[in-house]
């Protein structure tokens, strides 16, 4: 799950935006000076990662022994010395590439040094990590590493053996024979071992890439064709183990008078549980509020058991009580998070209210956003600020869930764990691979089949139940066969244990991939049975992330939701996967399915969610709505997209998005879930844009009749009038007898039927009726109705009022709307002043704008880059884009323009003395008042030059960025149009 990435400037998707704008001529010249590199065949780590690290490589062998250098095995024309040296320096190049500090133990044959050597000249390095590289003998397949032990780096060790290995084998595709201590003397040889990596000070570990001697598999033809590869998947553990940059979160839980009882209950098992969840080295700080907030765990890092109890314990001591303070809350939890610097900062937010005490969210929401922490909202029940939660998350990046409190106290606890779950999965980059919810009863044992994936670098299997004086007993079985028995098991570097009344939780480190078996059984059941969940989450390469392709709904609008999914060592995306998404709306409940469906009606027990196999109208009758679920269909590019039509009613609707398929590396499957808040339907709006206008005498404007949130309109009738000794209607076609006002855009491309289209100037009132016929489809976006040009004829106030307003859906029905009048303002045709602001596309200093005002129409000024022409009072504007141009009551002026260097021009017809805000686009280097291959190929030709003409950013460079500006706004011409105020 990665909810945390670096956002590139252009990205794939914007980068085919820009050149499906630019002929194939101007891309071949960029590309002539942009190199654009496939994808990678193998991971690849965020900057840094590696950056300072002291590494040491040992090539195996290659040190004399008894005056000779021994070359290590030989087989097939090859010597274990030279492959070894041939991947160590290979590896080199790529770690120093990323930043690392490489030191080798040598680099080539060392005459006059045994092999004690290595270990000296390794310690004296003070390293952070050992990697001694060897090839295996003895007609094998496959590779292995070992590791040091009985010292304080061994975990660290055995973790950077199991990468080695694991790495080396999703990579090459070889048989991965294990992972063992140095002292296994059947693998890696007492005296063997202890002279290559036991006396390193640093973490070591010894790699085994493949057999020399074995010609009946791969390993052989591996070894002499990809020493690369060995390198890179070698660099991708070593990413790996360095790479693991640890997260600060912060809950803060809602402890309000209305969260008393099972609510918060409910709270503390969940948030319990997901500090049972976090990983080692990860920070945790546990927060609540009702009136005030306080910290009931400071952040601290989770190193083991004791940590993890602390805080647990902390949990139990949140109690209930008074009012709400949402910015409170999110003011201590942000408090908490921001005392140190880390990539993952998040804040957890849960909330059952609306908030009644300041400060409110609204008051600390600008802090959080400044500081770039995520939160993540859950909404617990139709009685939260649903609006207000899904809005803290989507202004911070986060994700926002929503629960539905039902009279089972089972059921909310569940669905809460799950919520917490998701939570854990984006701010851990985790996966969740499977749920399962069952029951059991005293004695019973379910078997449960799970699959680890190939890559999985940690895995964490959940077992949670509701009843504390009940007890479930948890078993693992690995796929060779091997038992991991709860009572059995300690906290070691690759197995954690965790144990509370209501759950269990293991924590392991690099597992054995296949299919693992998990065995619950009823140990101590005291009701007639346990309800439980079983959740099993990965950190590994393959994610699946979702999210909805707007941050608005309303009562009608479909919800659409994209996923995407990719594998950087399958070559990037996956798009053969089936993805589908089961959606819950605000108002299902199991209880009210259950009442309405009839006695036919088969509900499965395997499922989290009630299949209904009939009485679909029913529940519709009851206004209970169904869960459907709805398919996502690949769209290219690992991305799938899925769209749900049903939303009927407002309130949060839930996806529970499922993923399952196979990948280069073998099966897979992917779960996680999101909500987001369908408004109310608004209210459609009918009115005058702009208004109030203001138009000097003798000039002319135009106005448009707009209409808003529009459902399925399909005809319009409007009676306008309008104070004829102040304004007259300009005819919009002059070919057609009578003045006519224009047809606005909403019947672009529809061929509507214009029934009445009437202007009377001398009574002031205007007729306008317009319709769609078939086949055409209703209209259901906000546009104009009708397009009115106004000529002014003295000065005053003339009110355009809406004497009446009819709009029709296809059925004949009428739409109910608000008309909102609008008002024309004729000023003076000669101004003492004129002011207004230009400002520049792209720039911090708006100064330098040239402000031309004519005595011609701007119509007859067709070569714009002539200006000034003779009769124009010129002005400047200062560093915010503002101007003033004084003293014009001589002069009569039809045309203002406003010019600056690469940029467009805009110019009005109309001059009024307060001007409103232009903005000119950028990327007119040629000055010619056009945006085209002209000005690209310029600055395509002046590519990592100083060229201040082309440095369209002033950064002291032409680069992509000044690319981009210019593929933005390609193909705009001027003048633009100064918008009236």
């Amino acid at each position: 799950m990665t909810g945390y990435k670096m956002k590139p400037l252009l990205n794939y998707a914007n980068f085919k935006k820009f050149i499906g704008k630019i002929s194939i001529l101007t891309m071949l010249m960029i590309l002539s000076i942009v190199s654009i590199e496939a994808p990678p065949n193998f991971i690849t780590y965020a900057d840094g990662v590696l950056t300072g690290k002291q590494i040491t490589l040992d090539p195996g062998h290659g040190w004399e022994n008894n005056g000779v250098i021994d070359t290590g095995a030989t087989a097939n024309g090859m010597k274990e010395k030279d492959i070894t040296l041939d991947v160590a320096n290979r590896l080199k190049n790529l770690l120093e590439g990323q930043g690392a500090v490489v030191f080798m133990t040598r680099t080539g044959d060392e005459h006059g040094f045994e092999l004690s050597e290595a270990a000296k000249r390794a310690n004296e390095h003070n390293s952070n990590i050992v990697v001694s590289i060897h090839v295996n003998a003895g007609g094998g397949t496959g590779t292995e590493s070992c590791y040091t032990t009985g010292k304080d780096t061994s975990s660290d060790s055995k973790r950077l053996g199991k990468l080695l290995s694991k790495q080396v084998s999703s990579h090459l595709k070889l048989h991965k024979r294990g992972d063992f201590p140095e002292t296994n003397i059947e693998q890696c040889g007492v005296d063997y071992t202890k002279l290559y990596i036991h006396d390193m000070d640093a973490p070591a570990a010894l790699i085994e890439l493949a057999f020399i001697d074995n010609t009946s598999n791969d390993d052989v033809t591996k070894l002499q064709n990809n020493s690369q590869d060995f390198a890179q998947a070698i660099s991708d553990a070593i990413g790996q183990y360095f790479g693991e940059q640890p997260s600060q979160i912060a809950l803060s839980i809602d402890r309000s008078g209305s969260m008393g009882g099972e609510k918060i209950i409910a709270a503390r098992s969940a948030s319990s549980l997901f500090v049972a969840l976090t990983p080692k080295r990860n920070k945790v700080a546990v927060t609540s509020y009702n009136n005030y907030a306080q910290t009931n765990f400071p952040i601290q890092s989770i190193d083991g058991l004791g940590t993890r109890l602390d805080a647990i314990n902390a949990i139990g001591t949140i109690n209930a009580g008074g009012g709400t303070s949402i910015g409170s809350g999110l003011d201590e939890a942000l408090e908490q998070v921001l005392q140190e610097t880390t990539p993952v900062q998040a804040i957890l937010l849960l909330s059952d209210g609306r908030e009644n005490t300041s400060p409110m969210a609204e008051d600390i929401l600008p802090k959080v956003i400044a500081s770039d922490v995520v939160v993540h909202t859950i909404a617990l029940g139709s009685d939260a600020d649903q609006t207000l939660m899904k809005d803290i998350a989507n202004q911070t990046d986060g994700r926002y869930l929503f629960i539905n409190i039902s009279q089972s106290f089972v059921n909310n606890l569940f669905e809460l764990y799950e919520l917490y779950q998701t939570i854990f999965e984006l701010a851990f980059d985790f996966e969740r691979t499977a749920t399962f919810s069952k029951s059991i009863s005293q004695g019973e044992q379910v078997e449960h089949d799970i699959t680890i994936d190939f890559d999985a670098r940690k895995v964490i299997i959940s077992l949670a139940w509701s009843n504390e004086n009940n007890n479930l007993g948890l078993t693992l079985i690995k796929p060779n066969g091997d038992v991991v028995i709860p009572t059995m098991t300690s906290s070691t570097a690759s197995v954690e244990l965790i144990k509370e009344e209501t759950y269990k939780v293991f924590h392991i480190e690099i597992p054995e991939s296949g299919q693992w078996k998990i065995n619950i059984t009823g140990d101590k059941i005291t009701t007639s049975d346990e309800s439980y969940m079983l959740s099993v989450l990965a950190q590994s390469d393959l994610n699946l992330d979702v999210k909805f392709t707007q941050n608005q709904y309303h009562v009608g609008n479909p919800i659409t939701v994209q996923a995407n999914m990719n594998l950087p060592f399958c070559r990037g995306t996956i798009d053969n996967a089936t993805v589908t998404a089961e959606v819950i709306p605000p108002n299902f409940s199991y209880a009210a399915v259950k009442d309405v469906l009839e006695e036919n009606v088969i509900i499965s027990q395997e499922q989290e969610v009630p299949v209904i196999l009939s009485s679909l109208s029913g529940l519709r009758q009851q206004n209970v709505l169904s869960t459907t679920t709805i398919t996502l269909y690949p769209v290219g590019n690992g991305e799938y997209q899925g769209t749900y039509n049903d939303t009927l009613i407002p309130g949060s609707y839930t996806l529970k998005v499922n993923a399952f398929g196979n990948s280069c590396l073998g099966a897979f499957t992917r779960q996680t879930q999101l909500s987001t808040f369908v408004e109310p339907s608004p209210p459609t709006t009918v009115y005058i844009d702009p208004s109030p206008l203001k138009i000097p005498t003798g000039n002319t404007d135009v106005t448009k009749v707009m209409v808003e949130s529009i459902p399925n309109l399909y005809g319009v009738e409007l009676e306008l009038t309008f104070d004829p000794n102040i304004v007259e209607v300009m005819d919009s076609d002059p070919n057609t007898p009578n003045i006519q006002i224009g047809v606005g855009d909403l019947f672009d491309g529809k061929s509507p039927l214009v029934v009445r289209n009437s202007v009377d100037n001398n009574t002031g009132i205007i007729e306008f009726t317009v319709l769609l016929h078939a086949p055409s489809i209703p209209i259901d976006v906000s546009g104009s109705i009708a397009n009115i040009t106004w000529h002014t004829k003295k000065e005053g106030l003339s009110n355009i009022v809406f004497k009446q307003t009819k709009l029709s859906d296809p059925g004949s029905g009428p739409i109910k709307h608000n008309p909102i009048n609008g008002i024309i303002e004729v000023t003076s045709a000669n101004a003492d002043k004129i002011s207004g602001t230009v400002l520049l596309q792209a720039q911090t200093d708006h100064s330098g704008t040239q402000i031309f005002l004519s005595e011609q129409t701007c119509s007859s000024m067709v070569n714009v880059s002539s200006m000034p022409v003779e009769g124009v009072i010129a002005a400047v504007t200062d560093a915010n884009g503002y101007f003033e141009i004084v003293s014009l009551s001589n002069h009569v002026y039809q045309c203002l323009q406003a010019i600056h260097t690469n940029h467009l021009v805009a110019q009005r017809d109309s001059i009024a003395s307060d001007l409103s805000t232009v903005t000119l686009p950028i990327g007119d280097v040629k000055q010619d008042n056009v945006i085209n291959i002209f000005d690209l190929t310029y600055i395509a030709s002046h590519y990592k030059e100083h060229d201040t003409v082309a440095d369209l950013n002033h950064d002291g460079i032409v680069d992509i960025f000044d690319l981009v500006l210019v593929s933005n706004n390609f193909g705009k011409d001027g003048p633009i149009v100064w918008p009236s105020r």
